[in-house]
């Protein structure tokens, strides 16, 4: 697998004037990386403002800490995934990062299980490895699927109709992430971050698709 830069830019927004903003524009740093399949998600918490890149064939976790005085200290190497994952669903509650196969695989890498996992960075630490920033004292735990995803085959099962499902929306309401998926009569699932529990909440899916954003009162998403 190649390398290769995720470039991370700065703007500032002081001013209302699109000429102005574009030359407020800069490189803030360069996130080195295996190539493809990375999901981009930011991490705001107490103690942390980090742009995370997880996914792809390596299943490599890349941190970038915009609040790093240092350049050369920006750039913080993860803990892998459990299970690699491309185009992976990726949010964050709190310290809490998790990470959703979109496209689940009974199989082989990426996309096999654990199809959910979670890490918890509230503990970590940042040490020095060999001229490299290194996040430790955390790493990635497997959490229970959507119930109704068959994730148990029986042999002959994988020969005469292996499954295929795909995670069509979400939206974060914390402390839930709220998911459907292509399968109409599954409804709308949410899980509970705090119990990390799943439930039963409509029996249609979310009307959008792809990922819902917060605007205030109000959650912004492509129509169906």
């Amino acid at each position: 697998m190649c390398t290769t830069p995720y470039n991370v830019y700065k703007m500032d927004l002081a001013s209302s004037s699109s000429s102005a903003m574009a030359k407020r524009l800069h490189a803030a740093g360069s996130l080195r990386a295996h190539a493809g399949g990375k999901s981009i998600i930011s991490l705001r918490s107490r103690r942390r403002t980090w742009i995370i890149g997880v996914g792809g064939d390596s299943g490599e976790v890349i941190i970038f800490d915009t609040k790093s005085p240092d350049p050369d200290k920006a750039v913080i190497h993860g803990p892998n995934l459990m299970s690699a994952k491309r185009c992976l669903v990726l949010t964050a509650v709190g310290d809490k990062i998790y990470a959703f196969c979109k496209r689940p695989s009974w199989t082989s890498d990426p996309d096999f299980p654990p199809w959910f996992e979670v890490l918890d960075v509230s503990k970590a630490r940042v040490v020095s490895d060999g001229g490299l920033q290194r996040l430790k004292g955390c790493s990635w735990s497997s959490l229970l699927i959507l119930p109704c995803i068959p994730w148990k085959l029986k042999p002959w099962e994988y020969y005469i109709s292996l499954p295929c499902t795909m995670l069509t929306s979400y939206v974060l309401v914390a402390p839930y992430i709220l998911v459907s998926y292509d399968q109409p009569s599954w409804g709308t699932h949410a899980f509970d971050t705090d119990s990390h529990e799943w439930h039963k909440i409509h029996n249609n899916p979310l009307p959008f698709v792809g990922r819902a954003s917060r605007h205030g009162p109000i959650f912004l998403a492509s129509s169906n």
